[in-house]
């Protein structure tokens, strides 16, 4: 029983660490709108941003795996992670930072946090998970919390918004995918392989469409600080779908932060009110996770 116990404490403790981190790491992607916005106007492209923001990544992703010795996957686990990068998380990548240069960085970033609900949908399809009442009641307050914050100020032309919906159904997938294929404990190395497939992809991508580096000192800076928003914490810790895409939306709470930084796509007369309204509905769906 003492032993029975001690497992589920041990087992809380790590949900508990997983929330808090998966919370951090949405927080971190929070900003990346605004350091994007930054960097393209240091003069880097979409594809040269997106290279070096996976370059960094991949970089620090090795090095922290070689120094933790973690054991590598296998050879077809390795091609899988890396074809999961390839085409899930650069198709993801490119469709959000694309759709910035046609959007509002706030209009983006809503758009694309409909995935919880494609995520949802999904799991229910395929996977044959349970959609429960209170999952479905929650995430519809969320997502009219989150259209309640846009109002009137939806700036975006049409393919800014198809793109921003492009990039939420390719994480969604992502999200789907990796959820099967990627071990519990296989976190770091799998995350180390997906980044790496993405930087081949952009990396690949650059050779033909030009490598463009950001011209001053503020770009550099906001591209090492997207690559290390994009992925700090979240791939310690993997629990039900809904649960992670639940949580990481308190990505929106801090993107309105962001707004500090002279970037007011949020700013309105009520826009604190709704963001308030937002955030407890997101609570709301939140609630029985801790539980």
């Amino acid at each position: 029983m003492d032993e029975i116990d001690e497992t589920n404490e041990m087992k809380n403790k790590k949900n508990i660490r997983g929330i808090l981190l998966v919370a951090l790491s949405a927080a971190s992607f929070g900003f990346i709108p605004v350091f994007a916005k930054i960097a393209y106007s240091a003069g880097t492209s979409t594809y040269t941003l997106l290279f070096l923001r996976f370059l960094v990544a991949t970089v620090f992703m090795f090095v922290f795996l070689l120094v933790k010795k973690l054991p590598l996957p296998t050879k077809k686990e390795m091609l899988i992670f890396f074809l999961l990068g390839a085409i899930g998380y650069a198709g993801e990548s490119f469709c959000y930072f694309t759709a910035l240069n046609y959007a509002s960085s706030s209009t983006v970033a809503l758009l694309f946090y409909t995935y919880p609900a494609l995520v949802m949908l999904g799991s229910a399809a395929v996977f044959k998970e349970k959609i429960t009442i209170k999952k479905a009641i929650s995430l519809c307050l969320a997502l009219v919390g989150a259209f309640v914050i846009i109002g009137t100020k939806f700036s975006a032309s049409v393919i800014g918004i198809i793109l921003a919906l492009l990039s939420a159904v390719f994480y969604s997938v992502y999200i789907l995918i990796s959820s099967k294929v990627v071990k519990e404990d296989q976190g770091i190395q799998s995350s180390a392989f997906i980044i790496l497939g993405a930087m081949v992809v952009y990396g690949i991508f650059s050779i033909f469409v030009g490598f463009e580096p950001p011209t001053q000192l503020k770009g550099l800076i906001a591209v090492i600080l997207i690559a290390i928003g994009c992925f700090l914490g979240a791939f310690y810790w993997y629990g039900d779908n809904w649960t992670i895409g639940c949580i990481s939306c308190f990505h929106i709470r801090a993107r309105c932060n962001g707004n500090f930084f002279g970037y007011n796509s949020f700013r309105s007369a009520h826009s604190k009110f709704d963001n308030r309204r937002f955030i407890g509905c997101r609570f709301l769906s939140c609630n029985h996770v801790a539980k």
